[in-house]
């Protein structure tokens, strides 16, 4: 079972999409992890919702609501703390995924971090980051995460992607961009 971790600072129509992108598109059973950053109203009210649709037969859930000043790059630590799961996803909240994406990226994740390819609303080809991971959506195994994590606290959000490659490589590990899963990733909203 793949474990997707969706971090959740401000609820958007986007979220919404990739919430049921994901559940949509999945071919097994997953577990969804909600990590939201200091949610407000909207936010809890939205939680609510998903709680009540939530079918336990098709998906597993874990929720954490974050209420210190910690941030994403803490919640993103927290993830891997929470996830049941030894493949973990980790995703922003402003994604959406192709069909069977959790099977296709399990089947890649052995010695590697696997980084789909994406697409965004204003470009029509696919694209990657030829020198470093995917910020928004990226997965990796818990052995392997334990290599080159925890992310430092004390890290801007903006510099840890950078953080994640280079220790990565200097433990031995691939990162590897996938054609066979598709996201679209709108702008991000964090």
């Amino acid at each position: 079972m793949l474990t997707i971790a969706m971090t959740v600072y401000k609820r958007t129509g986007r979220t919404d999409k990739t919430i049921k992108s994901v559940l949509e598109n999945k071919a097994d059973k997953i577990e969804l992890l909600v990590l939201l950053d200091k949610p407000w109203k909207p936010e809890m009210t939205k939680l609510q919702e998903l709680i009540d649709s939530w079918n336990p037969e098709d998906w597993t859930m874990q929720i954490f609501i974050q209420q210190t000043d910690k941030k994403i790059t803490w919640l993103r630590n927290k993830a891997f703390e929470m996830s049941k799961n030894e493949n973990v996803f980790v995703i922003n909240d402003d994604v959406e995924v192709s069909k069977n994406f959790d099977k296709i990226i399990q089947e890649h994740l052995k010695n590697n971090i696997v980084n789909p390819v994406f697409r965004n609303p204003n470009e029509e080809w696919r694209r990657y980051k030829d020198n470093n991971i995917s910020w928004h959506a990226r997965a990796i195994t818990k052995k392997n995460r334990n290599k080159i994590w925890m992310i430092d606290e004390r890290l801007k959000l903006r510099y840890w992607d950078d953080f994640i490659f280079h220790n990565a490589i200097d433990h031995g590990l691939k990162i590897e961009r996938i054609n066979d899963v598709q996201i679209f990733h709108n702008w991000s909203t964090t």
